[in-house]
């Protein structure tokens, strides 16, 4: 019996030396910059913080970023990998972000929920569902005195078609399923210091705003615009809004899509487009100009934005870029 006992214990013991050694390795190979499927990002202070597509339980942190850097590579020294507990059952995280009360926030697609370090923070009903690819993408946080205003984003366009649920695709045609949908916008409150689990819901204290993007061809042909992120952005001293990414794909019969359109774009509250759209493809330069932007942030709030992609067209590791809201928007704040 001692004998088997010991056995046992060696055995356990070799078992967890080898889960042990293998999260090692895992954290290693997907910290590397080949595997980082960047999906959102936000300012810290000097540093900037993202998420991945392929890596729960964890956020990545790189800096400091040197004064005067307009892009960097998001790898080396100066990137680390930052355990995060209440997320490791998050797959697909999509967003981060920094609540008024100094919280770090996940946003997971898949989940529908917004995550603190100790656990769940909100989480959002069946409505705001992943179908067909297509969910919740993007997250905005601002302050209003001790309470957190809080933006998620459903980020709309052509649902992925080989990803619809099947009872769909086997009682509609293809044509009505290869449809397109506006970007959502659902805007919330939290307290500061919120520490129990929050449902939300569509109800009267939620505000949805349809993002309105343009519509000038026959579907499915036409490119349709999808929101992958989003910022607040203050339009006056009274007045808040927001600045979107979007970027347009088709979705023809038996073809692979085409990418055509990446734009930042600001809206009022009521989901109407105010001013002209920046067109990233025209102020970002090559090899970056085809980029699939992917997350959008404050590093220097309401006057530098932070976008980055999924992966870097030909070296596989993301790039972050610095955009001086003034040179994209002079006299920004004045013109609507």
């Amino acid at each position: 019996m001692k004998s088997m006992k010991l056995h046992l214990s060696c055995s356990l013991s070799f078992i967890t030396l080898l889960s042990s050694l293998n999260v090692i390795s895992q954290t290693n190979k997907e910290t590397t910059p080949n595997s980082i499927e960047a999906s959102g990002i936000t300012g810290y202070g000097d540093y900037v913080i993202f998420v991945t597509d392929n890596q729960p339980g964890a956020y990545f942190k790189y800096g400091p970023v040197a004064k005067g850097t307009t892009q960097f590579l998001l790898e080396g020294d100066k990137l680390s990998l930052v355990k995060f507990p209440g997320a490791e059952l998050a797959y697909d995280l999509e967003e981060i972000d920094v609540l008024g009360d100094g919280r770090i926030v996940l946003l997971s697609e898949r989940l529908r929920m917004l995550i603190g370090e100790s656990g769940v923070i909100t989480h959002y009903e069946d409505q705001l569902a992943e179908v067909g690819g297509k969910g919740l993408e993007g997250l905005a946080v601002r302050s209003e005195g001790s309470t957190n205003v809080i933006a998620v984003l459903w980020e709309g366009g052509y649902f992925e078609y080989d990803n619809i649920p099947l009872p769909l695709t086997k009682t509609y045609s293809e044509d009505s399923l290869r449809k397109s949908f506006y970007p959502l916008v659902f805007v919330h409150n939290l307290s500061f210091k919120s520490s129990s689990s929050k449902k939300i819901g569509m109800t009267k204290d939620v505000k949805t705003i349809s993002l309105l993007t343009p519509r000038d061809s026959l579907e499915p042909k036409a490119q349709r615009y999808r929101a992958p992120d989003l910022v607040w952005y203050k339009m006056s001293e009274n007045e808040w809004g927001f600045i979107v990414l979007l970027n347009s794909n088709d979705s023809p019969h038996g073809k692979d899509p085409q990418f055509a359109y990446s734009v930042l774009q600001k809206y009022n509250m009521n989901g109407v487009p105010v001013g002209k759209p920046i067109d990233l493809k025209k102020i970002i330069n090559e090899p970056l100009k085809n980029a699939n932007w992917e997350g959008l942030g404050w590093f220097k709030d309401q006057k530098i934005l932070v976008l980055v992609h999924d992966k870097r067209p030909i070296m596989g590791t993301p790039t972050a870029v610095l955009l001086d809201i003034e040179k994209l928007w002079p006299s920004a704040k004045t013109t609507k």
